[in-house]
C-alpha cells in the first residue's frame, strides 16, 4: 500500500482526502501525526507550513502555494497547487454558488498527466475542500485513474 503523509491545520482537509481517495477507489495509507525522517513516502501533501522538517522527501510533494513557504529542501517531484495561476494545479471557472469548477494542469507531471483541464461539477464547502480536490483528483492521474471515473464521481 503506498504511503502519503499530509502537513496540515485544519482537520477537516484529512476528511475531505480520505473522502475523495475513497471515491476514486485509491488505496492510499495516510500519516499525519508524526512524519518519519528515515522514510520516503510516496506522497507529500503540504497544505501548512507549521512544524515542519528542512527537508521533505517524497516520489511525489505536493505543495499548496497559497500560503507562505519557508526555506525547505525539497527532494522528489514538486508539484504546486493552489488559486494562483502559476501553480502546476489550479482551479478556474469557479461558479459562484459554489456548485462546479475547472480542474486544471498547466504543466506535465507526468508521461500520462499532461495539461489539460476537468471540468467538475461537485459542490464545495470552502478551500479546504477545494484543496482536497486539487491534491486528490492530481494524485488519482498520477495512480492512473480514469478521466471518466473522475468525472462520474
Amino acid at each position: 500500500m503506498k504511503k502519503a503523509f499530509v502537513i496540515h491545520n485544519n482537520e477537516e482537509f484529512i476528511g475531505f482526502l480520505n473522502k475523495n481517495f475513497n471515491l476514486l477507489d485509491i488505496n492510499l495509507s495516510i500519516e499525519y501525526k508524526e512524519m518519519s525522517q528515515n522514510f520516503t513516502y510516496d506522497y507529500i501533501i503540504v497544505n501548512n507550513m507549521s512544524e515542519i522538517a528542512e527537508e521533505l522527501k517524497g516520489n511525489y510533494i505536493l505543495v499548496n502555494m497559497d500560503m507562505e513557504i519557508d526555506n525547505i529542501l525539497f527532494r522528489g517531484n514538486l508539484i504546486t497547487y493552489g488559486l494562483g495561476n502559476k501553480n502546476t494545479v489550479t482551479l478556474s471557472s469557479m461558479a459562484e454558488d459554489k456548485g462546479s469548477f475547472v480542474y486544471c494542469v498547466q504543466r506535465y507531471i507526468t508521461e500520462d498527466v499532461v495539461p489539460g483541464e476537468i471540468p467538475i461539477t461537485k459542490s464545495f464547502k470552502d478551500n479546504y475542500e477545494l484543496y482536497a480536490f486539487m491534491v486528490s483528483i492530481t494524485v488519482g492521474l498520477i495512480e492512473g485513474v480514469n478521466i471518466e471515473k473522475i468525472y462520474k464521481k
